[in-house]
């Protein structure tokens, strides 16, 4: 089977960029021939990749000249560019199935037109909530908006709310825009012919935005056989760990507030976004020295990283589809700390295979942070079983097996359709 995997980026940037990487290096080794489509950023694992003449360019639209923003303008919310370079990578390459992680911003619905055109199957997975709300369910930039305004299809409606309550901060302009792409992107998603949801709470939220429960399935994420092959260092135990994207949606400045609590205490913060700088200047106004931003890390240091400490965290406080991070620290043997929300809180069993808190709420934060610390025989414990969990639910084998079940599902549907 020919897969050909979409994405606006093809770099480790976050969960999405990362799940292709992981996933496609895996449906290799089950015979499968795996191609890659996304915007002309290059690649940090594809390096001089055969068909990068395909790529279209990438439309930065904040950091280009306003002649630059007015010539693209329109191909912002529908880019034709990408929809050509797509049909013509799709007349040579002529894949089984087209598997879109995500496209919203960059690379546009176009390529869907593309797919349709051709009868070519379409399978979504959803990592996320963008495909209705433009920040991740925040409003106002750091309060978690439970009842989800946007979900209506009143697109003058859901830009109101979008203004009214500051998701995108006070510009109303970028507000205005942002909800214009996901209306568009949202009239396209009728012509995808599956979803994916990594987890039941991203499931539920599908529903309630209109998606037909037959063309959906929830297939776990799952963690890579390079964590599993590692044996756990247990012992070693010297800091906790927070590894991902620095957004306003992660609650990385309710981690710094709980570290206030805890000046003997150390945490490493392993990644970078646009939020790096303010937090950074965070924790010098407040003397934090007991915090270390230690910038983006991959492969063998990434996982040293998990070695070494003695709890992960993930304080989100947005409704995260599946939370990668997590996995990957039971795999290495360590429990993880995490806000009660999304399917973080499907994840982390509470006292068994780590701690989880009221999202926001730094006291509780603080209070499960401290008693890993001190408890630290626990801490090994709820790292063995999270070990367990890893190896029995969210291993590789039992991820492929379901996706190319999808993906033969959806190829046979297709075939009797034609006839």
């Amino acid at each position: 089977m020919k897969i050909l995997f979409v994405n606006d980026f093809l770099k480790p940037l976050g969960g999405a960029e990362t799940y292709i990487i992981n996933i496609s290096q895996l449906l290799e080794k089950k015979g499968c021939k795996v191609f890659f489509f996304a915007t002309n950023t290059g690649s940090d694992f594809e390096e001089n990749y055969k068909y990068l003449k395909y790529f279209p360019e990438y439309l930065n639209m904040k950091n280009s000249s306003k002649l630059h923003q007015f010539k693209n303008f329109f191909n912002f919310f529908y880019d034709n560019n990408a929809k050509k370079k797509f049909e013509e990578y799709i007349n040579e390459i002529k894949p089984d199935l087209v598997h879109i992680s995500s496209i919203l911003y960059y690379l546009t619905p176009s390529i869907i037109d593309v797919c349709s055109k051709k009868n070519i199957p379409i399978i979504s997975t959803l990592h996320g909530v963008k495909f209705v709300c433009p920040s991740n369910l925040m409003r106002s930039r750091n309060i978690y908006c439970d009842k989800a305004f946007c979900l209506s299809n009143n697109i003058m409606n859901n830009i109101v709310n979008c203004i009214s309550n500051k998701c995108k901060g006070k510009n109303a302009v970028n507000a205005t825009i942002s909800m214009f792409k996901i209306y568009l992107y949202r009239k396209y998603m009728d012509k995808i012919d599956y979803f994916i949801c990594p987890s039941q709470a991203m499931y539920d939220f599908a529903v309630k935005a209109g998606i037909d429960t037959n063309k959906m399935a929830i297939i776990p994420n799952y963690v890579s056989d390079l964590y599993l092959q590692d044996v756990p260092d247990y012992d070693s135990q010297q800091y906790f760990l927070y590894a991902g994207r620095l957004s306003r949606e992660k609650g990385v400045h309710y981690l710094l507030k709980a570290m206030e609590k805890l000046p003997d205490i150390k945490l490493r913060i392993a990644g970078v976004g646009q939020e790096e700088e303010n937090l950074k200047k965070m924790a010098r106004a407040n003397n934090l020295k007991n915090v270390e931003f230690i910038g983006f890390k991959t492969g063998e240091e990434f996982k040293k990283e998990y070695k070494n400490c003695i709890a992960s965290i993930l304080p989100s406080n947005c409704l995260e589809a599946f939370g990668l991070t997590i996995v990957e620290s039971f795999a290495l043997g360590k429990p993880v700390i995490g806000s009660n929300i999304g399917g973080i809180a499907e994840i982390i069993k509470d006292g068994i295979n780590g701690i989880t808190f009221e999202p926001g709420n730094i006291d509780e934060l603080a209070n499960a942070i401290y008693r890993l610390n001190q408890d630290k025989n626990s801490a090994i414990n709820m790292g063995k079983n999270g070990r367990n969990m890893v190896e029995k639910f969210y291993n590789a084998e039992h991820h492929s097996k379901k996706l190319i079940q999808s993906y033969e599902l959806l190829t046979k549907q297709k075939v009797k359709l034609e006839k």
